[in-house]
């Protein structure tokens, strides 16, 4: 059924709309997530000395920065997931 809809409706711009709208929506939700990820991810890259502050609980990075540090690279990753989302669905 979803794909039946989604062929009757290509070539229309709002499937385009609709999906940058979803994916811009998405990447603001999961930010927060994806960042902690990333801290979690770069441990093992470094050296011990260099990775205490990558080990912070989301309380104590949020806490200590602010709220809004959860949010590092949301626009690069909005300029990045949202055109491939529009050409996606295109």
């Amino acid at each position: 059924a979803f794909l039946l809809s989604y062929e009757v409706q290509r070539g229309s711009t709002q499937v385009l709309q609709a999906a940058m709208v979803a994916k811009a929506v998405q990447v603001a939700v999961v930010q927060p997530f994806d960042f902690l990820r990333v801290c979690r991810q770069a441990v093992v890259l470094l050296p011990e000395k260099q990775t205490t502050h990558l080990l912070r609980s989301p309380w104590e990075v949020a806490s200590t920065e602010g709220l809004r540090s959860m949010w590092r690279g949301f626009i690069p990753t909005l300029l990045r997931d949202v055109p491939a989302a529009g050409c996606f669905w295109s």
